[in-house]
């Protein structure tokens, strides 16, 4: 099958890498491209795990021996593995790639990090009731959800922010805890530049006071608004005077930041950088931002601008991809969705752990880097011929690396990936080296 280099493109810069299904389906680039907006619901194979394990309110670990602790955690580290297998089985094939590229966007910008061992078992339910319902919505409906989602408030410890004025406040030795409000500022809305100050960082974490969790007759977490522990009294934010005093002036405060100016070029630069390159065109930066603007965060709206960028279509292949990225599309391309039962090369956890890529655990708030340097130093692309090393060594049949080359990569492959992959010394190299070369690196 010949397949136009427009295609090609496409399914790379928008898609998870090349596969013949999807070459074969994008024929028509755009049309591919915007056949798939509006399209993005849970995957059903984890609805499972979110309802028994996602809001569990695990026991109390502290008062236990470390065999107890172990043992309690058995059936939750297992269920939480199985989870992340079957979520890589989906990315590895689904026919709405574009869209979950946009699902990993997004749940990179609003970050959790399974390092909290709490918010382990929340993480999928915060992808499946957060990320995926909100990614072609409103920006605000999607901030609101992911700053009140237990997760994150876990995460950031906004349960633990008492107002030092409210009910509770007044009895107890505990004050406000500003993660969240600082998070919501300099990451998820206005950015580091988005001309906030100290003062407002405080003001917000004020206004989310009260913003917190119970465990419901089930024991699981659900969201709640604790009006013993808001704090009273008139705020400023951004020079604005916040009218309300209880869980509206939150919801009121992230619905004017989530359609702020500055939010609006926070979003454009971010969304350009990791579609484009690392300094995107200003040209398209400033349309992204016009597009946010004009239709107050729609990100359907935003997507299909995306889609319209000269500079989409333009700019030569230059970002690298994470390993997760880079994996998928290599299960993709030999047209394999990873067996979760048989695991011949391993979960896809203990994977990631091969390739320095703690899945879902970013270390930090700010999410998994999204720069080439981060993901190209000598170290980490040593790790990733090892592993195509590896992984092609174990096949049991190894197609012909040049030919699959070329279905997948057209005339986008250039003649010095084509000469490695023909001159290795057997099959299963060549095709490693096909795995490790620019085209199959770079989206």
């Amino acid at each position: 099958m010949s397949v136009t280099p427009e295609t090609v493109h496409a399914v790379i810069r928008f898609g998870l890498g090349p596969d013949e299904a999807s070459l074969k389906a994008a024929r028509d680039p755009k049309a591919w491209l915007r056949n798939q907006v509006g399209k993005s619901g849970e995957i059903a194979a984890l609805k499972p795990f979110v309802d028994t394990y996602a809001y569990t309110n695990l026991p109390a670990m502290k008062s236990m021996t470390p065999e107890t602790r172990k043992e309690k955690m058995r059936p939750v580290v297992q269920a939480y593995q199985s989870a992340l297998d079957q979520r890589f089985a989906h990315h590895c094939s689904t026919t709405t790639p574009f869209s979950e590229r946009l699902v990993l966007f997004w749940q990179n910008h609003f970050a959790i990090s399974a390092d909290k061992l709490q918010v382990r078992p929340l993480a999928i339910g915060f992808e499946q009731d957060v990320i995926r319902p909100h990614i072609y919505g409103s920006f605000s409906d999607l901030l609101l959800a992911s700053s009140r989602h237990p997760a994150m408030l876990l995460y950031l410890d906004n349960n633990r922010s008492i107002g030092p004025d409210s009910k509770i406040g007044q009895r107890r030795d505990q004050g406000l805890n500003e993660n969240l409000a600082r998070e919501i500022l300099e990451l998820h809305t206005l950015g580091v530049k988005g001309g906030y100050r100290q003062a407002d960082v405080e003001a917000l974490a004020q206004i989310i006071t009260g913003w917190s969790f119970v465990p419901d007759a089930n024991g699981q977490k659900k969201y709640v608004f604790r009006k013993n522990a808001h704090q009273p009294g008139k705020k400023t934010l951004l020079g604005e005077e916040v009218i309300f005093s209880d869980e509206k002036a939150g919801i009121s405060a992230l619905r004017r930041l989530g359609e702020h100016p500055s939010t609006a070029a926070h979003i454009a630069q971010k969304l350009a950088a990791h579609f484009i390159g690392d300094e995107p065109p200003s040209e398209a930066v400033a349309t992204l931002k016009e597009c946010f603007l004009d239709t107050k965060g729609d990100l359907k709206a935003l997507s299909l601008a995306l889609i319209d960028l000269p500079a989409c279509w333009e700019t030569p292949f230059a970002k690298v991809k994470d390993p997760y990225e880079w994996l998928i599309s290599v299960y993709r391309g030999m047209q394999q969705t990873p067996a979760t039962k048989e695991r011949k090369n391993g979960s896809i956890q203990s994977q990631m752990a091969q390739l320095n890529y703690p899945l879902l655990r970013p270390g930090s708030p700010a999410g998994f880097p999204d720069r080439n340097s981060y993901w190209m130093g000598p170290d980490a692309l040593m790790k990733r011929i090892e592993w195509a090393f590896n992984y092609t060594q174990k096949r049991q049949s190894i197609p012909e690396p040049d030919q699959l080359a070329e279905r997948l990569f057209g005339e986008r492959l250039s003649a010095e990936s084509l000469f490695a992959v023909r001159t290795a010394p057997s099959p299963a190299e060549g095709l490693a080296a096909l795995l490790v070369s620019p085209e199959y690196l770079r989206r």
